[in-house]
């Protein structure tokens, strides 16, 4: 799974963010979108370097400031959709 770049699990119905990408080194898209995610790990940026886009919309923690990003990086704040 080291391979993996893109990855949609959106619409699953996740309590849990599968904390097993955060092995996944060369992701850079993320969607977990309209689960029932509460929380996001904090470091999930710090972990996966090359992330681009965490797509988070329909969850309950995307509606706090709680999203994960990378704080020398904080003009590439991830947004919680596409637009």
């Amino acid at each position: 799974m080291t391979q993996l770049e893109v990855i949609n699990i959106s619409h699953n119905k996740l309590k849990e963010f599968p904390m097993q990408l955060s092995y996944c080194s060369n992701l850079r898209v993320i969607d977990v979108s309209h689960n029932l995610l509460t929380s996001f790990p904090a470091d999930l940026a710090l972990k996966l370097h090359d992330l681009q886009s965490f797509l988070v919309n329909g969850n309950t923690a995307a509606e706090s400031e709680d999203i994960p990003y990378h704080p020398q990086k904080r003009q590439k704040r991830f947004r919680n959709s596409i637009i």
